[in-house]
């Protein structure tokens, strides 16, 4: 729902991955790996949120508020609607150094961490605007990062499988806690899989919000890749 990034490992001839939702400075930094971040549109990732957050199951809801009993956190479960989720996600935060993300984590300060290092040769960013634009060419960007040399007669099949229909087809395998977490499983996870949500459903006030926390916590260049994509 969030952004996110992945850790590679090479072991060997092949990669062992791994993926964290931490920001760059909340895990430990290794010149010897190679980092993958993957990033959406902040109004994208709080729609998907929304979807989320809305629709746990009783049974995770139940798992959530025995941690927050044994943290003494709190975690909103009963939002009125994607309008007062809004007001809080926009404007307030779990930790000092952030403004905005609550009850999860800053998407802004989240990317930033990474940003500002990604003059380094072993993280490769990846947005979600070109993988729907054009898989095919970011597939090629990854493999090409990786060292990785394509069987051409394999793409197709490549394409086929992280298309958003495919897995949302095979997502039990993916995933087959999905069905105890979220009510409808699959189909309240793996929800649209399309850009610009947010249109027609945040007003202008709340699209004016937005705007004054990211130009709050990232910096130009930033902002505009979070918001376009294209090539880092």
């Amino acid at each position: 729902m969030n952004n996110f990034s992945i850790r590679i490992l090479r072991r060997g001839p092949g990669f062992y991955g791994r993926r964290t939702r931490l920001p760059l400075d909340g895990i430990p930094y290794y010149d010897t790996m190679k980092y993958i971040y993957v990033c959406h549109d902040g109004r994208d990732v709080f729609m998907s949120m929304w979807n989320h957050h809305s629709g746990y199951s009783d049974t995770f809801n139940e798992m959530i508020a025995d941690n927050l009993a044994a943290t003494g956190r709190d975690f909103p479960q009963d939002y009125e609607d994607l309008h007062a989720l809004w007001k809080d996600w926009i404007s307030k935060s779990w930790y000092d150094w952030e403004n905005d993300g609550y009850p999860y984590w800053s998407h802004f300060h989240h990317l930033q961490t990474w940003w500002d290092y990604r003059h380094l040769d072993n993280i490769h960013f990846v947005h979600f605007v070109d993988l729907k634009e054009d898989p095919e060419k970011a597939i090629r960007g990854v493999a090409d990062y990786l060292n990785i040399d394509i069987d051409e007669a394999m793409m197709p099949g490549i394409l086929e499988r992280i298309s958003f229909g495919s897995m949302k087809k095979n997502f039990m395998k993916i995933m087959p806690e999905s069905s105890e977490l979220w009510k409808g499983g699959t189909d309240r996870f793996m929800n649209k899989g399309t850009n610009g949500r947010w249109r027609d459903v945040l007003t202008e006030e709340e699209l004016a919000q937005y705007d004054k926390a990211v130009a709050k916590a990232l910096t130009p260049d930033a902002a505009h890749w979070l918001e376009h994509g294209g090539k880092v």
